[in-house]
């Protein structure tokens, strides 16, 4: 248990598949290509 979670906030029941669907969708989220675009690697680079 994590000492500092408030007693308010329940667990949420989630399928296998829900689970999976949610990993995905969070996954869309970050854009690969921009994550390794050198050009903007350096935001000091002139």
């Amino acid at each position: 248990m994590n000492p500092y979670k408030s007693e308010l906030i329940g667990n949420i029941e989630l399928s296998r598949q829900e689970q999976q669907n949610i990993i995905a969708f969070l996954g869309t989220l970050t854009d690969q290509q921009f994550l390794h675009e050198r050009a903007l690697a350096d935001p000091i680079r002139r």
